[in-house]
């Protein structure tokens, strides 16, 4: 017996015993499905054969088999099974610490970007960190893309895929792209790496507002490398014994980078 007859015969059973149960007639069978079987979520009765789930749903399958295979070409009598897929992102960040109303946002705009199309592994886990990234934005609760990596566990190339995807398919009036993460957000999250105090905290963002649109370098510059330059000088100002290495592990920056916005700094505020 073929493998797609055994699954043809054990979808009919599943068929039979739903008919029954809709029409409130109770199944003859004498089995009390004792010993279950789970497998990819279904749980079958090893005994009788018998699926006592029904996540599934049933579609036609189209292939292309050549143009010379007349037998099986786009045959709509070749049938198979597949999973109900979840199109909704809630069962993908439901323990990742999110709070609702983020995980609502962010599951509103992945419906805009995939318009129910079905996504799996790495792409759909890329897109949801790019929604989720973008619903603290619109939230104005703007995260780092870094620390989001951290949370979701993924590699930066997924990650910026995820990105790209959305803002390719979101729509051009899409809330989040009147939302923008500046130097401020990103001071304030380096410093928590520090336990920094509110008063630090506030003396770091006045010396960026000192500092802001007084540079055509640091206007170049990507937001995170201006808040870890303005967040460096400060540390360095005031003599705090965090050295070099420890610091750029903490912001995830290369030296060079560091000490090239520091540098810059140092020379507006000699300026000023």
């Amino acid at each position: 017996m073929t493998d797609f007859k055994i699954f043809e015969e054990a979808y009919t059973r599943e068929k039979e015993r739903i008919d029954f149960e809709q029409s409130g007639v109770k199944e003859t069978s004498e089995c009390e499905h004792v010993n279950i079987l789970l497998e990819n979520s279904h749980k079958i009765c090893e005994n009788c054969g018998i699926l006592l789930n029904k996540d599934l749903s049933f579609e036609k399958e189209w292939r292309f088999y050549g143009a010379n295979d007349t037998k099986h070409h786009n045959d709509p009598n070749r049938c198979h099974y597949r999973k109900i897929d979840e199109v909704s992102i809630f069962k993908d960040v439901d323990k990742l610490g999110f709070s609702e109303k983020i995980i609502l946002y962010a599951n509103s705009l992945y419906e805009e970007v995939t318009q129910k199309r079905i996504y799996r592994g790495n792409s759909r886990r890329g897109i949801i960190f790019a929604c989720i990234f973008h619903a603290y934005k619109m939230n104005e609760l703007p995260q780092s893309c870094e620390s989001l990596i951290q949370v979701f566990k993924i590699e930066r190339k997924v990650a910026l895929k995820g990105l790209k995807y959305v803002n390719l398919n979101a729509a051009k009036n899409s809330l989040f792209r009147h939302h923008y993460i500046s130097p401020e957000d990103l001071i304030l999250e380096i410093m928590d790496k520090f336990y920094a105090t509110s008063d630090q905290k506030q003396e770091v963002i006045q010396l960026y507002k000192n500092i802001e649109n007084k540079s055509s370098l640091l206007n170049r510059s990507r937001p995170k490398s201006i808040a870890a330059g303005v967040v460096r000088y400060y540390i360095l100002q005031n003599r705090k014994d965090v050295p070099i290495s420890l610091f750029k592990s903490k912001v995830d920056l290369s030296e060079l980078t560091i000490n090239r916005i520091v540098k810059e700094i140092e020379r507006i505020l000699a300026i000023v």
